[in-house]
């Protein structure tokens, strides 16, 4: 499908569109860590149910709880959006919000990760590197973050993704931690 529009609507276009993105993962991961700490509550039942309301909340695509999003243009285009939010001084600048989310839900993991670690010599390992699955792009890989996180905090964390790396790590017993949903990870053996 075309859109004619001019050049400033176009740029605009794209980088709303991308951020609109990043605000479904931030919306729904904020949902995600908020059924870790209810009891009787679950982010894959929570996403079934919105899911239905395919008018209203457009789609189901970015409406699972797991990792922030990443690559070159959603944390790129949302840094676009709140400098021009400062720039113009609208009221809230919404989109650093987003980023915020971010940030925090990656330490909120780092945190979760440290809460079962059984002893000082477990290691983590943290599955998948790229920023979505099956591929082997690892810009702006919340994975990454995650694992330079752990490691400022002197924790042994392995980051390990089959579509990057050409050796595989010897696992061991340890944390596991997902990081992107690659099909190959459905049957791991842990």
């Amino acid at each position: 499908a075309f859109f004619k529009t001019s050049i400033e609507n176009a740029e605009l276009i794209k980088v709303s569109y991308n951020t609109f993105i990043s605000t479904k993962i931030a919306f729904i991961n904020t949902i995600m860590e908020m059924c870790h700490k209810l009891p009787g509550t679950n982010i894959d039942d929570v996403s079934n149910a919105l899911e239905l309301a395919s008018k209203r909340l457009i789609s189901k695509a970015y409406l699972r709880g797991g990792m922030g999003d990443g690559g070159g243009c959603h944390p790129r285009d949302n840094i676009a959006l709140s400098w021009l939010a400062k720039k113009l001084n609208i009221s809230l600048d919404f989109f650093e919000q987003i980023m915020l989310q971010r940030e925090k839900q990656t330490d909120w993991f780092r945190d979760l990760i440290k809460e079962n670690i059984k002893s000082k010599d477990d290691k983590v390992y943290i599955l998948g590197k790229s920023f979505k699955p099956e591929t082997n792009i690892t810009t702006g890989s919340p994975s990454i973050l995650l694992s330079n996180i752990l490691k400022e905090d002197k924790i042994n964390a392995i980051c390990y993704d089959p579509y990057v790396d050409t050796q595989k790590p010897k696992f061991d017993k340890g944390v596991y931690f997902l990081g992107t949903q690659h099909t190959i990870f459905e049957n791991f053996k842990f």
